[in-house]
């Protein structure tokens, strides 16, 4: 299996695990078989090529607009419900995810924590995953981070106003890569703020209503288009 390739999803193949190593994993499914070792089959199809974002592992790129959980991946989660110590959260996958009300957030207390309600949008970090009762656990805290989850200043966290759409999972993968430039062109015209999901979520919030929509059909239209196509949008 090499760059370029295109893979079928439920397709079975050998691979090594220095080859592996260098790819999502999540998208391959271990298969135990007597005979043969290091056979997997494929969870998605796509074309399998480099991300362009650290650690710059390999990845079967589509078109879909599903999810599939991967242990540091950025996401936009929604608010579905609140239970005892948690919320259980939308993040676009087949799969029951949910973040601690206390755990998960910076400097939070049993006496002060995020009260949500159903809808608040959350920028998060996928921290754990358990494959047996296929369940993913996220957080708001952030290494960097010094403040308070209170003062809405940390990288992750609470998204206030603003306006959220979709676009499918390898749109979103080129907008969080290194050598992105739409994000610029667009900053050059335009005062904004903006929170990319690996989940193929977008946040993007401005003065203007009229930029919102201006940068909602930029960031729609720009997907697999060249530096001079993305000028003339």
């Amino acid at each position: 299996m090499e760059e370029d390739d295109v893979i079928i999803s439920g397709t079975h193949m050998t691979i090594e695990k220095d080859k592996l190593e260098k790819m999502n994993e999540n998208n391959f499914e271990k298969i135990y078989d007597n005979e043969y070792e290091n056979i997997y089959r494929s969870k998605c199809s796509g074309i399998l090529l480099k991300t362009p974002y650290y650690p710059y592992k390999y990845d079967i790129m589509n078109t879909s607009y599903k999810y599939i959980p991967k242990v540091g991946d950025l996401v936009i989660g929604i608010v579905k419900s609140k239970k005892l110590d948690y919320y259980q959260m939308d993040i676009n996958c087949n799969c029951e995810c949910i973040i601690h009300k206390i755990d998960s957030f910076k400097y939070a207390t049993k006496s002060s924590f995020p009260n949500l309600l159903n809808g608040t949008l959350l920028y998060m970090v996928v921290e754990k995953m358990n494959l047996e009762n296929n369940s993913v656990v996220t957080s708001c805290i952030n290494s960097s981070d010094v403040k308070s989850w209170i003062n809405y200043e940390n990288y992750l966290g609470e998204l206030v106003d603003g306006f959220v759409f979709s676009v499918n999972i390898a749109s979103a993968k080129s907008l969080i890569g290194d050598r992105c430039y739409i994000l610029d062109l667009i900053g050059q015209d335009i005062k904004y703020e903006i929170a990319v999901g690996h989940n193929g979520r977008i946040w993007i919030k401005a003065n203007d209503p009229l930029e919102i929509n201006l940068i909602h059909s930029a960031l729609k239209h720009s997907f697999g288009k060249t530096r001079a196509q993305c000028l003339s949008l």
